[in-house]
């Protein structure tokens, strides 16, 4: 069950859900608009190892108030603004319609927040053409939904790998944790 943006804004009012920065005129019928962060990260290499992911060079950027272009086919990894956290719900991230629309496709792989973690979320975004983009426009959206069975937290130790996404910065895969030598 998805909660309604009313129920939403209630458990933050709670203190059940929590946003930082939070704003009120981003509440949605059944979601929370984020926003995109100043930083990107890009990978140097055009050909990446995933057992050697740790040593690829990455090239960070700061995207500047005047908007920074995209290019079509590069993949980025970017950052919300806002840290979600609720000990009570998971979170489901989507892009935007209106982005969408520019060509731009973010988070299509990695979607969903379990209960108990606290993030800024690292988005995967891609184009179809060169797209300029700037710091603090809404880039997509974040549902909460009710969990039905015992409830275990992220990071939890009875859960292999749980726990390792929970810094607050981009964060490059971390797949070679899993590639078994």
């Amino acid at each position: 069950m998805i909660l309604t943006g009313k129920q939403i804004k209630k458990e933050i009012s709670l203190g059940n859900i929590v946003i930082e920065p939070y704003r009120e005129e981003s509440i949605q019928p059944n979601s929370y608009d984020y926003h995109l962060g100043n930083e990107l990260i890009v990978y140097s290499s055009n050909n990446i190892d995933s057992k050697g992911i740790a040593n690829e060079e990455v090239q960070k950027i700061i995207i500047p108030e005047s908007g920074y272009t995209i290019r079509k086919g590069e993949l980025y990894l970017g950052i919300t603004e806002e840290i979600t956290s609720t000990q009570l719900y998971s979170q489901l991230i989507f892009g935007d319609k209106s982005v969408g629309s520019l060509g731009i496709w973010t988070q299509i792989t990695a979607p969903l927040a379990h209960i108990g973690s606290k993030i800024r979320w690292t988005l995967e975004i891609r184009c179809i053409k060169d797209v300029v983009i700037y710091p603090g426009m809404r880039f997509g959206k974040i549902c909460f939904l009710v969990n039905d069975g015992e409830i275990i937290k992220y990071g939890d130790e009875r859960f292999h790998n749980s726990g390792r996404y929970l810094k607050n910065e981009i964060t490059h895969s971390l797949i070679d944790k899993d590639i078994l030598n």
